[in-house]
């Protein structure tokens, strides 16, 4: 059993996810729009929804602690935490305080407005001294949350709500397993389609692209993906999912091999991986599948160990994405 305000706290999330997936035609219009680094980035008005039910119950849950938003800069929490600090955040920020809740609530916006729920989720997690130690995540088509907190005192050892333990697939070795990316800056809507079609295991593929980093890292969790590295990721994208694998007792670290910079709020790539032999092999891979933001995604080059990022001359229609089963 979780305590009371952790019952309460997920249940608020379940409640959420319900809403984003009853109500997703209504609330795929754009609310707003936001300057990112890469450029100009759409806010439906399912990210601020969900982002305004989330951050007053995450403050109960941990309290006096400053929150770090994805969309800080448009759903006017000041108005609903007034005694909150809700901290700065732009991309060039350097200076997130050690201890800070890291709320984002929607990841894969894009995704869910083309109804593919199954690699959408909200997520939220606690930074203590540098290091992530709390957090509730769940994916939108999931009926339990994940939930840890590994605070002394606290101890709340990770599993799903409602005690399930954590699924994981038996691992397979690395030569056979997908490792899955985030760098879906230069796709278009059929060839993303295409990708997650082969995300969800057909035979050839190792390197799925356009993975968002809540849904990349839970699948890493699951041992669906051997690692999951991301190269367009911030705070709040990870800071909930790393406290999961890092308790699961996995590797959450930046592609160089240094330390997730939790000061920062545009992270460098960060990488997930099951073990440590399956970060070697990604941060030897990883030379040959990042791509560049201002070049297309190379869709029918091979890479030296096998399998391909994607060849869309083998399916004319892709099914419709499977929900990772």
């Amino acid at each position: 059993m979780l305590p009371a305000k952790y019952e309460e706290a997920v249940e608020e999330f379940l409640i959420i996810a319900g809403s984003l997936r009853e109500k997703r035609h209504e609330l795929t219009g754009i609310a707003s729009a936001k300057e990112l680094r890469e450029g100009p980035s759409d806010v439906l008005a399912a990210d601020l929804q969900s982002e305004r039910r989330l951050v007053p119950e995450l403050c109960k849950l941990w309290p006096g602690v400053p929150v770090l938003c994805e969309e800080a800069g448009t759903s006017n929490l000041s108005e609903l935490v007034p005694d909150v600090d809700v901290l700065p955040w732009g991309d060039d920020v350097t200076d997130v305080p050690p201890k800070v809740i890291s709320v984002d609530g929607l990841d894969g916006s894009a995704l869910y407005a083309n109804g593919e729920l199954g690699l959408t989720a909200i997520s939220a997690g606690l930074v203590v001294d540098g290091r992530p130690m709390a957090a509730i995540v769940l994916c939108l088509t999931d009926s339990e949350a994940y939930v840890v907190d590994s605070r002394p005192g606290v101890d709340i050892l990770l599993h799903q709500y409602y005690g399930f333990p954590i699924r994981q697939e038996p691992k397979r070795p690395l030569r056979e397993s997908l490792i899955g990316l985030d760098d879906c800056k230069s796709v278009d809507g059929r060839f993303r389609r295409l990708v997650i079609n082969r995300l969800t295991g057909s035979p050839g593929t190792k390197y799925p692209l356009n993975v968002p980093s809540c849904a990349g890292a839970l699948k890493v969790l699951e041992g669906k993906l051997a690692a999951y590295v991301t190269s367009n990721t911030r705070h709040w994208d990870i800071a909930g999912t790393a406290a999961l694998c890092e308790a699961a007792g996995m590797i959450v670290r930046c592609l160089d091999g240094s330390p997730v910079p939790w000061n920062r709020v545009r992270m460098p790539p960060v990488v997930f991986a099951r073990d440590e032999e399956a970060f070697a092999y990604v941060q030897e891979m990883a030379k040959d599948f990042l791509v560049a933001k201002d070049r297309p995604v190379p869709i029918e080059e091979d890479h030296k160990r096998g399998g391909r990022l994607a060849d869309n001359k083998e399916i004319d229609e892709p099914p419709a994405p499977s929900e990772w089963e």
